[in-house]
């Protein structure tokens, strides 16, 4: 076993309308906080962030993927890894669509003096604009020694595509590895 050593899991990346999860997604996920993880390096000292490709081999040659990574006890997943920290993610989404109308009238008449002939221009515009927006929660888990040391959850801000990636920015933060500096 290597100590103060981090692993990040795969990020399971599941929609909640049809508990289904994508394995692209889940290693888009796990990438983008192993990223960070080294990004901030400095702010997590003295551990140090178990290569990914060392992570997801070990993982697969054990059997465990993105789908079944929640029903392995932290204990084995330490020991299959060999590493004495863990950060465990999961981002649960939903997809919602909204619609706006803008409409633009104008138009003027021209009424004779006789009253009989009238003369109308009129001009409308109707403009549609289709959204799409995303509501994540993302739960942010931490172990060291199979011990869970941080637990949170996370709802972002704005209902974007890539939302989630605030929130895991936001919870690493304010984790007890991590240290201003």
């Amino acid at each position: 076993m290597k100590h103060n050593t981090i692993a990040v899991l795969p990020i399971p990346y599941v929609n909640a309308d049809n508990q289904q999860g994508s394995e692209d997604m889940a290693k888009f996920a796990q990438n983008d906080l192993y990223n960070k993880l080294l990004d901030k390096s400095s702010n997590i000292f003295p551990l140090t962030v178990q290569d990914l490709r060392t992570t997801n081999s070990l993982l697969h040659k054990a059997g465990i993927d993105h789908n079944n990574i929640d029903e392995t006890p932290i204990e084995d997943l330490e020991k299959i890894l060999g590493v004495d920290n863990i950060v465990a993610a999961k981002v649960s989404y939903t997809i919602g669509t909204g619609t706006t109308a803008t409409t633009y009238n104008s138009g003027n008449a021209k009424v004779s003096d006789n009253n009989k002939k009238v003369t109308t221009n009129d001009i409308s515009t109707t403009t549609a604009n289709n959204q799409t927006y995303y509501y994540y929660t993302v739960y942010f888990d931490m172990y060291r020694n199979t011990d869970k040391i941080y637990s949170q959850t996370r709802k972002p801000l704005l209902a974007v595509k890539d939302g989630w990636m605030d929130s895991i920015s936001y919870l690493l933060k304010r984790s007890p590895i991590y240290v201003k500096k």
